[in-house]
């Protein structure tokens, strides 16, 4: 059985900068300057990794805010971006990401996606 971990981008770390790059290419297209953008713009705190055994497999971005619903303040995500390697897409990835997102919005008291 195939063990899937999610990890937070590192923005520190030239492994995920190169594979968000690679994954943001396969699904949108994007070249590696706009996606430098794209994670100066909405931040790179949201951006989370699907990792299957040590193959990163799909990303995601879960961008933070506050939604007021019938006057109480809750904490939300909104989710933009999701990538998932061209040999993978068909297969479950997208499915195992959500979960594994939800499991760590529980975790962080989110109460929203």
């Amino acid at each position: 059985m195939t063990t899937f971990t999610l990890k937070r981008f590192d923005v520190g770390n030239s492994e995920h900068i190169n594979a968000h790059d690679m994954l943001m290419r396969e699904a949108f297209n994007t070249t590696p300057e706009r996606n430098a953008e794209l994670r100066a713009m909405t931040g790179h705190e949201g951006i989370y990794f699907l990792c299957e055994g040590t193959d990163i497999v799909a990303s995601i971005n879960a961008q933070r805010c506050e939604q007021y619903i019938s006057g109480k303040l809750f904490t939300c995500w909104m989710v933009a971006a999701v990538a998932v390697k061209q040999e993978k897409r068909g297969k479950g990835i997208g499915t195992h990401l959500w979960e594994y997102l939800f499991h760590e919005a529980r975790e962080l008291g989110i109460s929203l996606i």
